[in-house]
């Protein structure tokens, strides 16, 4: 049921990574571009020395290689100096710009490319930050419009009313009540992030406690996307009261997006939408074997098979919050997490859980995740032959048995072949010196 909004989303968030990386790759390239004459060292130096005052950089914090004969560094240290002298300041609508005055049109023309390769960056965090929150709301919005679709009593649709014209425009009632509970997204989706958080715990009964937890950061990222919609960036008195730990004194001044903001920014966006899909999926289709598959599916092939340990144990832990789950799906997300925390250097977190569980109601497949677990690998393997739940593929792709394939025993099983041609060709070696 929610498989849909999360495959969006998801694909949503990968391509805007990707965007990202890219664009900065060819915005570095054209920054870095050596000059070939002394007009455009000119421009290079310019880029520099306007970098410098809009960053209050001093020239101490300016580091050269030791290659560069010192006579040189002066010499370029002066050039900057003298040319930061050109540079003139003034105010414009509450934030401070900064030009230069009587340049050549050479020179001018040289300097403006370093100018357009900064602004491209500030155009590709800043919009792919609008980009990021627009795929959050559309994820709120296609939650909520789920959710009413199955409760249209959240809803109150039987207090609603539509004119006579709309009446005469709608085929039928599913047509009417499909507009009214659009509507009332609508509606919901105008509300503040706070409200979204209330009506979500309220309503649909959800914990959201990974709102709760990163809550002021995410608050801070949306409001910092309002100031670019609406405020060229610029602070304002709704940033200041909805962004706690900012002082007054920010008013009118510019808040830039850089790459490691952005880059968090994707994280915590992920974080708190996939959060919200899984507690209302689970909440919803818990009984269903194919959604929790999904769910489940999800969360595998999205951060257990890539490795991304820490949103997948976060993933696990939410769904383990969940009544509803039957045993097998439990025991399947308990050694899951259990095998995050171990990938993440944080194995003694659960080392006690692991070693409490009783295995002998438990199925083959997942002894054996226990097993792996917990190191024992030859008894491991005297599971293994004897059964055909798990087979070699498994065994060579899995991530919960990373540590089984460094193992001794794995190796001589599996790798035999490649042991014996790397000790025959050292023998051969020995021979012929």
């Amino acid at each position: 049921m929610y498989s849909d909004l999360t495959s969006v989303f998801l694909n949503n968030l990968r391509a805007l990574r990707f965007y990202v990386k890219n664009v900065e790759k060819n915005i570095e390239t054209s920054i870095l571009q050596q000059p070939t004459d002394g007009v455009a060292l000119s421009g290079m130096l310019m880029h520099l020395a306007m970098r410098m005052k809009k960053n209050n950089i001093d020239m101490s914090q300016i580091s050269f290689s030791n290659e560069i004969p010192i006579d040189v560094v002066d010499l370029v240290k002066k050039t900057i100096l003298d040319i930061t002298n050109q540079i003139q300041e003034k105010d414009v609508d509450g934030k401070k710009v900064y030009q230069y005055v009587h340049v050549s049109k050479d020179i001018k023309k040289e300097y403006q490319k370093y100018e357009i390769a900064e602004r491209q960056e500030e155009i590709l965090y800043s919009g792919s930050l609008m980009l990021l929150i627009t795929y959050f709301e559309n994820l709120v919005a296609g939650v909520l419009k789920k959710d009413f679709i199955k409760h249209p009593q959240r809803v109150s649709l039987d207090t609603k009313s539509v004119s006579y014209k709309m009446l005469l425009e709608f085929e039928n009632v599913d047509t009417i009540k499909n507009y009214l509970i659009e509507q009332e997204v609508i509606n919901k989706m105008y509300d503040s992030l706070e409200e979204w958080k209330k009506f979500f715990q309220k309503q649909l009964k959800l914990e959201l406690l990974s709102w709760d937890k990163s809550f002021q950061k995410l608050q801070e990222v949306m409001a910092r996307r309002n100031l670019f919609v609406h405020n060229n960036g610029i602070i304002n008195n709704i940033y200041i009261n909805l962004v706690k730990d900012s002082a007054s004194d920010k008013i009118g001044k510019y808040v830039g997006v850089d790459k490691d903001y952005i880059d968090s920014a994707i994280d915590l966006i992920e974080y708190n939408g996939i959060s919200l899909v899984i507690e209302a999926w689970i909440k919803e289709y818990a009984n269903n074997d194919a959604e929790v598959n999904g769910i489940t599916n999800m969360i595998y092939d999205e951060y257990l098979m890539t490795e991304r340990w820490e949103m997948a144990k976060q993933l696990y832990e939410i769904c383990l919050k969940s009544n509803k789950l039957c045993n097998a799906d439990r025991i399947l997300c308990q050694i899951n997490r259990w095998q995050c925390y171990k990938w993440l250097g944080e194995y003694d977190k659960v080392k006690q859980e692991v070693d409490s569980m009783d295995l002998s109601a438990l199925k083959t497949i997942y002894i054996l995740g226990i097993f792996a677990l917990k190191e024992k690998y030859d008894e491991f393997f005297n599971l293994y032959d004897s059964q055909d739940e798990i087979g070699i593929d498994e065994l060579k792709e899995w991530p919960l048995f990373i540590g089984l394939r460094e193992s001794e025993q794995y190796r001589k099983r599996f790798l035999k072949d490649e042991i014996e041609y790397i000790d025959n060709s050292s023998t051969e070696e020995v021979a012929n010196n």
